[in-house]
C-alpha cells in the first residue's frame, strides 16, 4: 500500500469534478466489513511484531523523538521518521529477509502508467513494487 499525495502533488478535485462520477467511492459500505478483511486485520494485529533494538521509538527515546520532529517541516519529518515506520524493502532484503528480494522501492516518483480519476497524476512519497 502506498500513501499518495506529497506536498504539491496532493490530489485535489478540480472545480466541478466529482470523483463519484468517475466510479470512485469512499465511505461506509452498507454490507459492512467482509469476513476475509476482518480475518486479515485480526491476523495482523495478533501476529508478533519485530521491534528493532536501536529504534527511536524505544520507550526511553520516544518522547525526545517526538519533541525533535514537532517543529520541523514535512521533508525533515519524512527523512527522519519515515524509514523507521516503513523500512526500505530493499534494505531489509540486504539484511537477510530474502523473501523481499523481488521488491523494489521508489521515492517521490510519479505514477506515470496510471489513469488518474482527478488531476494531478498520483505521486507517492514512498512505494514498493515488484522488480
Amino acid at each position: 500500500m502506498a500513501v499518495c499525495g506529497a506536498r504539491s502533488s496532493r490530489p485535489r478535485c478540480a472545480k466541478g469534478t466529482n470523483p463519484r462520477g468517475k466510479g470512485c467511492y469512499m465511505g461506509e459500505s452498507k454490507q459492512g466489513i467482509t469476513v476475509a478483511s476482518e480475518c486479515c486485520c485480526r491476523a495482523l494485529l495478533d501476529s508478533p511484531q519485530y521491534i528493532p533494538k536501536d529504534s527511536l521509538f524505544r520507550d526511553d527515546l520516544f518522547k525526545a523523538t517526538c519533541e525533535k520532529v514537532r517543529p520541523r517541516n514535512e521533508a525533515t519529518v519524512v527523512q527522519d521518521i519515515a524509514r523507521l515506520i516503513v523500512p526500505s524493502a530493499e534494505n531489509l532484503a540486504i539484511y537477510g529477509d530474502a523473501h523481499l528480494n523481488h521488491l523494489v522501492g521508489s521515492v517521490n516518483e510519479g505514477w506515470d502508467n496510471t489513469i488518474p480519476i482527478i488531476k494531478p497524476q498520483p505521486q507517492a512519497d514512498y512505494s514498493v513494487g515488484f522488480k
